[in-house]
């Protein structure tokens, strides 16, 4: 079927979270947008996920669905589901992969699951799926949507109608909502500050659009050609800053962004990051750690240095007044971070599982 309306590649990541991941498919198929294919990359799972969402697709798990919004979830979409695998090898390129898995011709709206070989983290993950769409089809917008997220039958279509009659932005993303509170808005994006922050908008605008220099990468529609020119989210981190530090050079390269406010994603905050990082403290540190590594590339040296110290200063009395941590802790947390910032450029995938073995906080 041919559509007037443009193409766009949905990319999805699946860690260990089968559950969330068809909770969410059953709500991107009642789109109201049909133009589109879904890349669902499964970033090496041992919870049986890519065995759990094919047999989703062939009508084999709808009685396991669970949801809060039974209103966007059911009546479920009629199965069997059209879906290919790609299966990605250490050893191939993404094209030595596709020309071992892929037919020649993928239906609209197919689902293309994809078994990563290892847990590549959020960034490269969400790569792969870009680069695997850029083999495949011709289209003018990407959208990366967490797994643990769900849509409103008219989100899609109001992102692709607002990058179509805006054709100046660059990126737009939705308002999220608590999926625990859906009156509660947790952020319809928000702004970075000077001094490397970001301030989050939660009240809704008196207009249906909001300027702003902060997408959150949850649910973030990216133009392919501001791709081209700003280039993919970066891979200096396993998980936690990406959306920041592509929005950050978004800006650098004065591209302007928008949050459409119509436009409703519930988002089950946290659920990904608490399955990595157990301990409160270390999920703390990775995401504290991620933006002070992330900042010495964009502050002068000695600039990066003052603010550093700030830094720790604030993290000191942020984790013994707000966490009640222990001075020994407090004092760990900080000598580590100006060690580990030091020393290290990134804080990827080796660097994560260091730290998370060395810490005890």
């Amino acid at each position: 079927m041919k559509y007037d309306e443009p193409h766009v590649t949905i990319i999805m990541l699946n860690w260990n979270g089968w559950t969330d991941t068809i909770e969410c498919l059953e709500s991107v198929y009642k789109s109201e947008y049909k133009n589109y294919h879904i890349i669902l990359v499964d970033n090496f799972s041992d919870d049986d996920s890519i065995e759990k969402i094919k047999g989703w697709a062939l009508g084999d798990n709808d009685a396991q669905i669970e949801t809060e919004f039974p209103q966007l979830v059911f009546p479920l979409i009629p199965k069997p589901i059209p879906f290919v695998e790609l299966v990605i090898g250490k050893a191939q390129t993404i094209k030595e992969s596709m020309n071992d898995s892929l037919p020649e011709e993928i239906p609209t709206s197919g689902l293309i699951l994809v078994h990563n070989y290892e847990n590549a983290g959020f960034s490269a993950g969400n790569n792969l799926g870009i680069r695997i769409a850029e083999n495949l089809f011709e289209s003018e917008f990407f959208f990366l949507l967490n797994n643990d997220t769900v849509l409103e039958p008219q989100t899609i279509s109001l992102l692709v109608t607002y990058l179509n009659e805006n054709p100046e932005i660059g990126a737009v993303t939705s308002a999220i909502r608590y999926y625990s509170n859906p009156q509660e808005i947790h952020n319809v994006g928000g702004k970075l500050t000077p001094w490397a922050s970001c301030n989050y908008f939660t009240t809704l605008p008196s207009n249906d659009t909001r300027s702003i220099t902060f997408l959150t990468g949850c649910a973030l529609m990216v133009r392919e050609k501001v791709f081209d020119t700003v280039g993919l989210l970066s891979e200096k981190f396993f998980f936690g800053e990406e959306d920041f530090e592509f929005s950050w050079r978004l800006r650098k390269k004065k591209t302007p962004v928008t949050c459409v406010v119509d436009s409703i994603v519930y988002h089950k905050v946290s659920v990904s990051s608490e399955k990595l990082f157990q301990q409160s403290l270390k999920k703390v540190f990775v995401y504290a750690l991620s933006r002070v590594i992330d900042m010495k590339a964009y502050f002068r040296y000695p600039v990066w240095l003052m603010w550093k110290c700030l830094v720790m200063v604030y993290s000191f009395l942020w984790l013994k007044f707000k966490y009640r941590a222990s001075l020994a802790s407090t004092f760990k947390f900080v000598f580590l971070m100006n060690h580990h910032s030091t020393i290290h450029n990134d804080v990827g995938k080796t660097t994560v599982e260091k730290l998370y073995r060395e810490l005890e906080l």
